[in-house]
């Protein structure tokens, strides 16, 4: 599992922090379609569970699947900047 800050940084006078809590699974399937990638779970106190599920035979990127559920709208864990 793998723990990751999104910070929006410009001065609001509003803490738009969120901590993201990033799971990688493999399926025994070779392909997750995109759609179904992304698992989101708001939890309490600013967290957000992350589940990106992947093929075994696709290479995973959690940039890349956390830009895709921004994309979607399936992820709005407090307000989160560009993703790189």
């Amino acid at each position: 599992m793998l723990g990751m800050e999104a910070r929006d940084d410009s001065f609001d006078g509003v803490d738009d922090s969120a901590v993201l809590l990033v799971t990688v699974l493999t399926s025994e399937d070779a392909h997750v379609p995109d759609a179904e990638r992304a698992k989101i779970q708001d939890l309490p106190g600013g967290f957000c569970r992350v589940t990106l599920d992947y093929g075994f035979m696709e290479v995973p990127s959690v940039p890349e699947g956390l830009r895709d559920a921004v994309e979607h709208a399936q992820l709005s864990c407090g307000s989160l900047p560009t993703i790189s």
